[in-house]
């Protein structure tokens, strides 16, 4: 039978656009940021092929299989855009190990371990960043990484990298199925729902990169639809293991606790939600000084890594001025007094009598938080990214866009950032938040 117009075009988008990924994967660099940025670009209009007349007339099995066979690629390569996951595997080879990834940094093991002794130690070392902190990756994601340090010890750092990010990715197809139950009970047209997973943002810095981000959005996407199915005490558990993969959606408790209706509901999820949080910090309760040494890198790390931030490097222009050098350490402790400030007002006037009001708040409380941030790595933002599509928030969409265009900053060694491609990415963002509140309703229907 021939293949008719239609399908020809859905074929030839889908060839294209695993063309385009192979090129990410395979054919450029970090450094290359042009390249990299138009590539990306390219993959972020064909994710808005589900609307096109062409793409409207298609199977979902054609986008359920264009997307899998991305992530396939994804997971099977070896990431160029960041670092992170050799810290990972780092952190799980000591713990597979028996040694506590808490107890010394990279570089006092460097010099305590031997090559013949730790060979997988000596191999990785070239490709961390930061090897003179203690491990900022709270208890459950140490958990995961330790599958990452035991391939690593028997087959290698590449065997390490594919098997870790496919752990991920099991963890993350949940999650997709999650979000496809939810849109339908939204009754969100579900072309946004293959948008979402297509998006070539969360296929970067999940899949490719593979970021713990995932995991956060992973538990937080089943610990909002757990409520909406009155499973309170199983929502309590997984947001709590959320925050223990990744602390600062901790911020997004109150909303889920401002959600239930009845004190015992209530009572259900505090008591899984302080309960999972209590086993998983059981590491910190027994041994004391690993607290000290996970607290005094999160404290050196907001008090002296800044990166693509924004109020912050307004603050941080006004103290230079004030006292002739950057005042990050007093700045720093401010722009995050003043984000609580605000995620507070922001619990005290939300209404959360609905799921999509629940998955709003969160998705403004993790922008004011991320406004604020010292440190705003593209894949900070991944984590409210699925709440934008689902709750018709195309400011946050943009976003997931122009935020890429930080990798310019990895043109130079070391990194240099462009203060106007900043001022640019965060003065279209916050106008779009602004006209979508001026308008008082979402754009997706």
């Amino acid at each position: 039978m021939p293949i008719r117009p239609n399908n020809m075009t859905s074929i030839s988008w889908a060839c294209i656009l695993c063309g385009v990924y192979a090129c990410i994967f395979w054919g450029v660099e970090r450094e290359d940021f042009l390249v990299l940025f138009s590539l990306f670009t390219v993959a972020f209009i064909f994710q808005l092929f589900p609307f096109s007349s062409w793409g409207s007339g298609s199977r979902p099995l054609l986008f359920v299989g264009t997307g899998l066979i991305i992530r396939i690629m994804a997971v099977s390569s070896l990431p160029t855009l960041s670092e992170d996951i050799y810290r990972y595997i780092w952190d799980g080879y000591l713990s597979q190990e028996g040694i506590s990834p808490y107890a010394y940094t990279p570089d006092e093991c460097i010099n305590l371990f031997s090559i013949q002794e730790h060979p997988l130690i000596h191999s990785l070392y070239p490709h961390l960043n930061s090897a003179s902190y203690y491990s900022v990756y709270p208890p459950a994601a140490q958990t995961f990484f330790t599958f990452g340090g035991w391939l690593g010890a028997l087959w290698g750092i590449a065997a390490a990298v594919i098997g870790l990010k496919s752990l991920f990715y099991m963890v993350e197809l949940g999650a997709w199925i999650v979000l496809y139950k939810l849109f339908e009970i939204q009754k969100t047209d579900d072309k946004w729902f293959w948008a979402l997973w297509l998006n070539p943002f969360l296929i970067l810095e999940w899949n490719f990169s593979g970021h713990i981000e995932s995991l956060t959005a992973s538990f937080i996407i089943a610990g909002v639809f757990l409520l909406q199915m009155k499973k309170n005490y199983l929502s309590g558990l997984l947001l709590a293991l959320a925050v223990l993969v990744k602390l600062w959606p901790l911020l997004f408790a109150p909303f889920f606790m401002k959600y239930i209706k009845t004190s015992k509901e209530l009572y259900k999820w505090i008591s899984a939600f302080i309960l999972i949080g209590v086993i998983g910090s059981l590491a910190f309760l027994l041994q004391p000084e690993y607290f000290i040494h996970f607290k005094s890198s999160l404290d050196l790390y907001f008090k002296t890594f800044e990166f693509n931030a924004s109020v912050y490097y307004l603050f941080r222009a006004i103290g230079i001025w004030w006292y002739g050098y950057n005042p990050i350490h007093l700045i720093g402790p401010l722009c995050a007094f003043i984000m609580m400030v605000f995620c507070i007002f922001l619990y005290r006037t939300r209404i959360v009598l609905e799921i999509p009001q629940l998955m709003d708040s969160i998705l403004l409380c993790g922008f004011v938080y991320l406004l604020f941030a010292t440190t705003v790595h593209p894949w900070y933002l991944s984590i409210i990214l699925p709440f934008a599509y689902l709750n018709g928030r195309i400011s946050i969409i943009i976003w997931s866009y122009l935020i890429f265009a930080s990798y310019h900053a990895y043109r130079y060694d070391p990194v240099k950032e462009d203060l106007l491609i900043i001022v640019s990415t965060y003065s279209i963002v916050i106008m779009a938040i602004l006209i979508e509140f001026k308008m008082k309703k979402p754009v997706i229907q």
